[in-house]
């Protein structure tokens, strides 16, 4: 063999080599990658001593001041649930995306928070894909981006960001995700929304906790409308002082009780709003609530009624959203 033909083998085999450590580090980039991905999806779940809302906690916003928690595990097992299912809005399906593809009976729990922005957490029974999250049409409607580990869809015609983690699905604006991607562990939720929290009775399919202060604004509304309620309970608690908070639980049964708790800032407080809520006048134009019964205790207001399970929806926006 020449040594012209010796030195072109030789730099055959070092390019050869090159190419294969090069192959090899893409390989490996991309099993990192892979892995990071399935690590973030898969992993463990919180004990759930540690709170109710344990697995959730960490993606609502630390400024939280209006969430609804709708348990439907617990929600299937109670009496009014099928007639529910039959009110005009299908409700409380309706909480749901619509145009995620998820059967019914996969999902356990829905958080959705109004305050300071929309947000709904959809936690299933197991992990889940995103091929089996969305609708089949949909697929054409969505980009991705992938950023600090997470994986972001958005429906270009809604606009509206989907993050997949393990069995959770979060659902906000797209920018309100990526930040809640790069530090979901930064703060913990406010002392009072937190405190409401940990009184609830996690054995209710639905819960709304409010943290709330009067303000302003016109109130127009047409007459026997869920406006009006809204309005005239707004008002009531107005004018008892504010902050307060407002922690409303409902059971699915038949009629289904709904129990509403107001924490005022002071007994004189509450003893002002208990007077209102009592009036004729203000029972009356309070819509479903028209026949509660009115307790006061310390600082803390209870409206306890009886109603149809279809009038939930009717419920006064501060007590159900």
């Amino acid at each position: 063999m020449s040594i012209k033909s010796w030195a072109g083998n030789l730099k055959s085999k070092r390019r050869a080599r090159a190419s294969a450590a090069i192959l090899f580090v893409i390989l490996l980039a991309g099993g990192i990658g892979s892995w990071l991905y399935l690590r973030d999806d898969t992993e463990p779940e919180p004990d759930p001593a540690s709170g109710p809302l344990a697995g959730e906690m960490k993606f609502l916003p630390d400024s939280v001041t209006d969430l609804a928690v709708y348990q439907y595990d617990i929600a299937r097992a109670c009496s009014a649930y099928t007639a529910l299912l039959k009110c005009p809005g299908d409700y409380p399906r309706t909480r749901v995306n619509p145009v995620l593809g998820l059967g019914d009976l996969d999902i356990v729990r829905v958080v959705v928070v109004t305050d300071p922005f929309p947000l709904t957490i959809v936690t299933m029974r197991n992990s889940i894909s995103a091929e089996a999250v969305f609708a089949p049409y949909l697929w054409e409607r969505l980009t991705k981006s992938d950023e600090d580990g997470k994986r972001i869809y958005v429906d270009k015609s809604t606009k509206t960001g989907y993050w997949i983690k393990g069995r959770r699905i979060i659902i906000a604006d797209p920018e309100k995700l990526r930040q809640l991607g790069k530090s979901p562990n930064a703060k913990p939720i406010a002392s009072k929304m937190s405190s409401l929290i940990q009184k609830a009775d996690f054995s209710k399919p639905e819960l709304h906790f409010c943290e709330f202060e009067s303000s302003g604004g016109d109130f127009a509304y047409a007459p026997g409308t869920k406006a009006e309620y809204s309005a005239v309970f707004h008002i009531a608690v107005c004018d008892a002082g504010s902050p307060v908070t407002i922690l409303s639980e409902l059971d699915y049964q038949t009629p289904t009780n709904v129990r509403v708790q107001i924490d005022c800032e002071s007994a004189a407080a509450a003893n002002e709003l208990a007077r209102e809520f009592r009036k004729p006048e203000t029972l009356e134009r309070l819509g479903p609530l028209r026949n509660c019964v009115v307790k006061v205790a310390g600082s803390t207001v209870t409206l306890q009624a009886a109603i149809a399970p279809c009038d939930i929806r009717d419920l006064p926006k501060l007590v159900a959203q």
